[in-house]
């Protein structure tokens, strides 16, 4: 999980002020990659799959819990940011899934958006 972050940032050399391309990475990026692939994903799982998935599922079943916390997610991160919203939906089911076959632990799905959202940054 955060091992497998630090390594993907290792490769892309962005530890010990390296850089993506031409562009130098600078103390304030450093900072909105911390709250971008660590502190958000942590949070955001806590609420959306942790709370509203694992409160769904007994209403709805794990399908139609999944896509309704997802619909939620996806609506919340549009109207935060200008996001794609194919890209937000499937990164949702994508935590939605890890939180499912994780055995409804946040900790699967805080992975999994942690690593999406690391992709993130990197093609930024």
């Amino acid at each position: 999980g955060i091992l497998g972050v630090l390594a993907i940032f290792y490769n892309m050399n962005f530890i010990n002020g390296g850089s993506c391309g031409n562009e130098q990475i600078s103390k304030q990026d450093w900072t909105w990659a911390i709250r971008l692939v660590l502190l958000a994903p942590i949070r955001e799982e806590i609420l959306f799959r942790g709370y509203l998935l694992k409160s769904f599922i007994p209403v709805f079943g794990r399908s139609q819990a999944a896509i309704l916390s997802t619909i939620i997610f996806t609506w919340m991160h549009n109207k935060a940011m200008d996001a794609a919203v194919a890209l937000v939906f499937a990164s949702g089911i994508g935590a939605s899934l890890a939180f499912i076959v994780g055995g409804q632990s946040v900790v699967s799905s805080a992975i999994f958006h942690c690593m999406w959202n690391c992709a993130i940054w990197a093609c930024r």
